[in-house]
């Protein structure tokens, strides 16, 4: 065991994850060209995600034995015979497919890499870095541009004319992108206080925030004005601590860019996508005309702006609509999914029936939700989703529980990055394409793995009965 402790610190772990973060917009977009101009089914993201999947496994078996501590290995072995009782039941009800698989490969991402990332930090005196993930935020933001000057970019709805209603640039899935963003803008501000307004950290903040309001998801635009909204009232707690230059500039920046946002929302592509929406909440926009009045010779824009603004303006807009209006629909593909779970056996129930255990539509198409915790659920059941999601509730009981314990930790402007994280894991409750996409779930392992090193050393400093942590510092 000994000697493949030495092969694995030889090796340098922590240069394989460095590589793996940076690689995972090169990734997508090299995805995105092999599936576009190659036809290919099984790409460079699947083979470089399933081998990091596979030494992260090695690394937490390994690992565990040497250390002689068994939780992470229970969580494993819980986790394997949940996923085989599964498959059972698919098999035993002729549903299982291949693709049930590939689901499975996809939701055990999160836990198993978490679990590697909290252990990787707690042992390795090389923490992980946050600047990786700037980085990255300036790939994808930078390639979004290039793909939208070179008229190669992904429209985020297909039938888009001329990508009015957003575009994804390089990315196929256009959800999974605006969660990614979303999280990486957390780190950005976060950079942005931390390096006090630095020239390169105002231009990253610039681009990912333009990125996220092209896409137009309500996913992204929502996620982003929820950052901006809980650290404005974060910076005012600061600011009634700390009650210091540097804090006053902080509040005016946290000022700044939501109303910066608040002018744009009338040109962005989710307002004009969600035009009902936004005007239920006084806002109005650019107005949806129908597409295949573009191609009429005599048609003014102008005019019909006018008449269709006219048209809308007279519809009253009731709670219940704008609550289907943000779900689009999936509230009644739940209403479907929770009728069939009624009439499943409580062995089902408990340990769910597989991705393609519920039924197909007319087209042959799996039908979800696209709500995670309830996909979860009808997939695995409530056993399997508890062992899913065990690693993930842990991590944040540990933060809670170090926060209760150092009320001063709460200040820290580190914190932004967990607003990031829960602000992603809440909309996954409502959008998905989150706790499935081994493209989000490694950011949201990683930065929930950078925070663990921020309660690790406040914990080190209450040990070695050092000074506490210095908050008076604004980063």
């Amino acid at each position: 065991m000994n000697g493949f402790k030495e092969i694995m610190e030889k090796i340098y772990t922590k240069k394989i994850i460095s590589i793996i973060i940076v690689l995972q917009p090169i990734i997508d977009i090299l995805t995105f060209f092999m599936k576009e101009y190659a036809n290919m089914d099984v790409t460079v993201g699947v083979v470089i995600r399933t081998l990091f999947l596979l030494y992260a496994l090695i690394y937490i078996i390994f690992s565990e034995k040497i250390t002689k501590n068994k939780k992470n290995l229970l969580s494993l072995i819980v986790l394997s015979i949940v996923f085989l009782i599964n498959i059972l039941i698919t098999a035993l009800n002729k549903t299982f497919v291949i693709s049930d698989v590939k689901n499975i490969m996809k939701v055990c991402y999160l836990p198993i890499i978490l679990i590697f990332f909290l252990m990787y930090n707690e042992k390795s005196k090389e923490k992980l870095s946050y600047k990786i993930l700037i980085i990255n935020g300036l790939i994808i933001s930078s390639s979004i541009l290039i793909a939208k000057l070179t008229g190669s970019e992904v429209c985020t709805y297909g039938d888009s004319i001329n990508c009015i209603e957003g575009y994804s640039g390089w990315f196929y899935s256009a959800n999974e992108l605006g969660v990614i963003l979303v999280l990486l803008f957390g780190v950005t501000l976060y950079d942005f206080y931390k390096t006090n307004y630095s020239v390169l950290s105002l231009i990253s903040l610039i681009m990912i925030l333009y990125s996220t309001l092209c896409l137009g998801t309500k996913a992204s635009f929502i996620g982003v004005v929820g950052i901006l909204c809980l650290n404005l009232i974060f910076q005012i707690v600061r600011l009634i601590f700390f009650r210091s230059k540097g804090q006053a500039v902080m509040l005016v920046m946290s000022l700044f860019i939501p109303l910066f946002i608040y002018l744009l929302i009338p040109s962005i592509p989710v307002c004009y996508n969600n035009y009902d929406l936004f005007r239920s909440y006084n806002i109005y926009c650019k107005v949806p005309i129908d597409k295949s009045k573009f191609n009429q010779k005599d048609f003014d824009y102008k005019n019909e702006q006018k008449h269709m603004e006219g048209e809308y303006s007279k519809e009253n807009i009731s709670n219940d609509k704008k609550t289907e209006l943000i779900l689009n629909g999936r509230d009644k593909y739940l209403e479907q999914k929770v009728e069939k779970v009624k009439k499943r056996s409580l062995l089902e129930k408990l340990f769910g029936m597989g991705y393609s255990g519920y039924g197909k539509n007319n087209d042959g198409k799996i039908v979800i939700t696209e709500r995670d915790y309830y996909d979860m659920v009808f997939e695995y059941g409530y056993i399997g989703t508890l062992a899913i999601l065990t690693p993930l509730i842990l991590a944040f009981m540990s933060i809670a529980l170090f926060m209760f314990n150092n009320l001063k930790s709460i200040l820290h402007n580190k914190n932004i990055m967990i607003f990031a994280v829960l602000i992603v894991l809440a909309g996954a409750h409502i959008s998905g394409h989150t706790l499935f996409a081994p493209a989000v779930t490694t950011y949201i392992a990683y930065m929930i793995g950078i925070f663990s090193e921020l309660v690790l050393v406040v914990k080190d400093r209450i040990v070695s009965h050092n000074a506490k942590l210095d908050l008076s510092n604004p980063s």
